[in-house]
């Protein structure tokens, strides 16, 4: 085959062709590259574009192969190079590495091996890549490509690799979360340490953030737990958080003066008269106060869910006269004896 430019001046002129400027026999099996020779013409021969002369389906009755280490006359980088001779070329075998690594969120790591170790890299062309190589969790097998040589090279062949993806760990962390008593819950929400690449939380399928507060709940601290959620790509660790549910503030007067001291006791020398909330109420021994319970009694009371406001510590309300402790317009009343 001839891939050079013809040009001919003088006597030759007319003997110009691609192939063959002047022919009295039969030419067979034999090409030009109509495109680099400048001819469109050749007294034999078949004339091929520069794409159909690196295409091996146009050697036709040739003995080519477009893969290494077949032992044929001739070996073709199919759309790479033209036909090389295979006798020219030294053999090279590229070899994908076999690779087991953690989800990173790409296909970096893939690697191969050379053998013989220490080719000459001027003469291999092209940028070595992988098909066959995902990012996902799962088992895959690696085949190395995109290599060629020119005549002086190599005859390259390609041996399959193996890659094991395997999960990565992510944990998700409830989040501490606090409310007053009687509020609603406040919305979960949950932090995620681990995603890799470009991944975000919208990985994770079906999580849960649960917590048995509710908008009834006493004041003190409840779990929030993390659960139920999967990720292809992650071996997933739930982490717990905390609810904490703080005492809401109230007002306790006499008819006659109101205080905004906070304190945490219920007043004492009183008994209680109304049994309405009255289960809000509770002695230091977590001991619900009853109804006509003693002044003694109510000295060590304090309010589970609310910052009691009490008059001028030390003011002794007459006889008769009567204090609120006022939540959402419920009153629970006592009065002195």
């Amino acid at each position: 085959y001839s891939t050079g430019s013809v040009t001919a001046t003088g006597a030759y002129v007319d003997y110009v062709g691609g192939l063959a400027g002047y022919n009295s026999g039969a030419i067979t099996n034999s090409y030009w590259d109509t495109e680099t020779s400048g001819k469109a013409t050749s007294a034999g021969g078949t004339g091929l574009t520069t794409v159909e002369m690196m295409t091996m389906a146009s050697f036709t009755n040739w003995d080519i192969a477009n893969s290494g280490g077949a032992g044929t006359v001739w070996r073709i980088y199919e759309g790479q190079t033209y036909p090389l001779l295979t006798s020219f070329l030294t053999p090279l075998t590229v070899t994908a590495d076999n690779v087991s690594k953690t989800y990173d969120g790409t296909t970096d790591g893939i690697g191969a091996i050379y053998s013989p170790l220490t080719p000459d890299m001027s003469n291999i062309l092209g940028t070595l890549s992988y098909t066959g190589a995902v990012k996902d969790v799962g088992s895959y097998t690696i085949t190395p490509g995109g290599l060629y040589s020119n005549q002086q090279g190599y005859d390259i062949s390609y041996v399959d690799g193996a890659l094991t993806v395997n999960p990565a760990p992510l944990t998700i962390t409830a989040d501490n979360k606090s409310k007053v008593y009687g509020d609603a819950n406040p919305a979960l929400t949950a932090a995620y340490s681990g995603l890799k690449g470009t991944d975000t939380s919208a990985v994770v399928s079906g999580l849960t953030l649960n917590t048995a507060a509710t908008t009834g709940s006493n004041v003190g601290s409840y779990t929030i737990t993390a659960a139920d959620g999967t990720a292809a790509n992650y071996t997933i660790t739930f982490a717990n958080g905390a609810l904490t549910i703080t005492a809401a503030p109230s007002t306790a007067s006499t008819s006659t003066q109101t205080t905004t001291s906070s304190v945490s006791t219920i007043l004492d020398m009183y008994q209680i008269m109304d049994t309405e909330n009255i289960t809000d109420i509770k002695n230091f021994n977590d001991t619900v106060v009853s109804a006509g319970t003693p002044h003694a009694e109510l000295f060590t009371a304090k309010a589970v869910n609310y910052e009691i406001e009490q008059t001028v510590f030390g003011y002794q309300p007459p006889k008769e006269d009567t204090f609120s402790v006022e939540d959402e317009g419920k009153k629970d009343k006592t009065k002195s004896k």
